[in-house]
């Protein structure tokens, strides 16, 4: 018994190591652009919608997808605004993460995702951490353990060991809709123009 519980505790402290280097690798990368690939799965029907687009990241608190199919469509986030731009949101909507706890947490989580502060998203989703090593990434799953106000069910991060960039995420809904993100063409040492996190259409 008492060697399980160290055993345990061992791995726990490895475990912790691995985010804290995730972290503070990711910290000292201010910009960041790549190509995604986004697949959204309804398990319910087993439909499947494939997306694809241009990343635009710049620490701390700016993000832009830029849909190049659905060509249009557009997901930014600048500070408190987040706006949406998709079949859903025809025209574009601009949302207050201060008056609006789900997209609060979508930006959050995204945000967060690729700074690599994990144990934040954890701690916001009320997840427990799982790691496992494949050999070139870390392969990270926030489980959640209840139903939250934030929708997720489960969140799995892929980091490349090699410099510990995100390359991959999937999140799970608690309605069973899985949405799956591939980051290629990955750049580091850019310098993102402002207009790519223009909270508008265009």
């Amino acid at each position: 018994m008492a060697a399980a519980m160290l055993g345990s505790l061992c791995a726990f402290a490895a475990d912790a190591d691995v985010y804290e280097k995730i972290e503070k690798a990711n910290a000292s990368k201010t910009n960041m652009q790549g190509h995604f690939d986004h697949t959204r799965l309804i398990k319910a029907s087993g439909k499947t919608v494939k997306m694809e687009g241009i990343l635009y990241f710049t620490a701390p608190d700016k993000l832009g997808m830029h849909y190049t199919t659905p060509r249009g469509d557009k997901l930014v986030i600048n500070g408190r605004n987040v706006f949406i731009h998709n079949a859903q949101y025809a025209d574009g909507r601009l949302f207050d993460t201060a008056s609006n706890p789900v997209i609060a947490g979508l930006s959050s989580t995204l945000l967060n995702c690729i700074k690599g502060k994990i144990r934040t998203v954890a701690s916001e989703n009320d997840a427990a951490l799982s790691l496992k090593d494949d050999g070139k990434h870390y392969v990270i799953t926030a489980t959640v353990s209840k139903k939250s106000s934030r929708g997720y069910a489960k969140i799995i991060v892929t980091y490349r060991k090699s410099d510990c960039v995100l390359v991959k995420m999937v999140t799970e809904s608690d309605a069973g809709v899985v949405n799956t993100y591939l980051i290629s063409d990955i750049l580091t040492s850019v310098t993102n123009k402002p207009e790519v996190f223009a909270p508008r259409r265009g």
